[in-house]
């Protein structure tokens, strides 16, 4: 099954919508150039990632790797959400020390509406 995502820029935030496997490193790196210019160009400085269609099947450090991708090329974000199955506690410990590092907030959530609120959080 093929990485599908889509993206919506709502009123209070940039959405991006993932589903399908991410299996591929080069895929997964095609979406997240795509993913880091619709950001740019939303103008939006708070992202919610909704991966609850997603099922990861790349290595920890092609995570990594992406997510230093991504992180890179979206320094005007402030907070950025991801939704979705519990993530390896590695790659979320590293995505919340390097984004701080970089001037923003990250966090994971299990419940959408739950990361709504905290994205609207000052």
């Amino acid at each position: 099954m093929a990485l599908n995502y889509t993206f919506e820029n709502t009123e209070d935030y940039f959405k991006v919508t993932l589903s399908g496997v991410m299996d591929n490193f080069d895929e997964a790196i095609t979406f997240s150039q795509a993913s880091a210019d619709a950001t740019r160009a939303s103008n939006k400085m708070l992202v919610l990632s909704d991966e609850r269609g997603l099922t990861h099947r790349l290595s920890i450090k092609e995570m990594l790797r992406i997510s230093n991708f991504i992180v890179m090329n979206i320094p005007f974000v402030r907070k950025f959400a991801i939704v979705g199955t519990p993530h390896p506690v590695l790659h979320v410990e590293y995505l919340k020390s390097f984004s701080a590092v970089e001037n923003f907030t990250m966090d994971v959530f299990i419940d959408i509406q739950e990361a709504e609120d905290w994205l609207k959080e000052i």
